[in-house]
């Protein structure tokens, strides 16, 4: 693909699209070899075919990866390119590494889950090294342990990070405070450090208001 992808990559990092809990750049070339669809297409087709092939960029992502309001902003971004999201349902990881063994139908850019990332760091060879087209230049505008996770040992940035996943608590101040628990948001805090602290919560809540659970679904 002859895409910029170096303008590409600094416009829509910004909209939080290339990511690797994300998005990785995938190498349009079967690993051992230096073609790729856009020159195969110039060497055996018109020069037209190729320029509208350099212009197109396939994305791959799971069922709800990517709102549309996210690419109808690179659309708006970036009106010389086209880039096409294929929704892949089922084992995510499965497919792209099916697709990878295959070495055709890959996609430009693909999504990786966060749990994923360790095992596709292993398979460096089937991305582009983000690195080489400008990735650098944007890194200080992301946490460094978030950054680092799509880096491999020899340097390479396979993906940028799309988010951090942050978490919330929300509670019922009145609940807690009828039943002789921390309501103030300060004390909460103080009092479920941990993982087993908020489990003993939950059990005190239970004891106090038989059927009042902390998760909803629970039970």
């Amino acid at each position: 693909m002859n895409v910029s992808r170096r303008t590409l990559l600094r416009g829509t990092a910004g909209l939080g699209l290339l990511s690797v809990s994300g998005l990785a750049g995938c190498s349009t070339a079967a690993p051992g070899t230096n073609s790729s669809p856009a020159a195969t297409g110039a060497a055996s087709g018109t020069a037209s075919e190729a320029a509208k092939e350099s212009t197109e960029m396939v994305l791959w992502t799971w069922p709800e990866g990517f709102g549309k309001k996210v690419l109808e902003a690179v659309a708006k971004k970036f009106p010389q390119y086209k880039l096409r999201q294929d929704v892949i349902g089922g084992e995510f990881k499965q497919k792209l590494t099916t697709t990878f063994t295959a070495g055709s139908g890959l996609p430009d850019i693909t999504g990786v889950k966060g749990e994923d990332i360790a095992f596709f760091k292993t398979q460096a060879k089937y991305f582009v090294d983000l690195n080489t087209i400008g990735a650098g230049d944007i890194k200080g505008e992301y946490l460094d342990w978030k950054w680092a996770q799509a880096t491999t040992k020899d340097g390479k940035q396979l993906g940028i990070p799309i988010d951090i996943g942050p978490t919330a608590l929300f509670y019922r101040f009145d609940v807690f405070k009828e039943a002789g628990l921390p309501s103030d948001p300060k004390e909460l805090a103080a009092a479920i450090r941990s993982w087993d602290e908020y489990i003993e919560l939950g059990k005190k809540l239970i004891a106090k208001k038989p059927n009042t659970y902390l998760i909803r679904n629970a039970g």
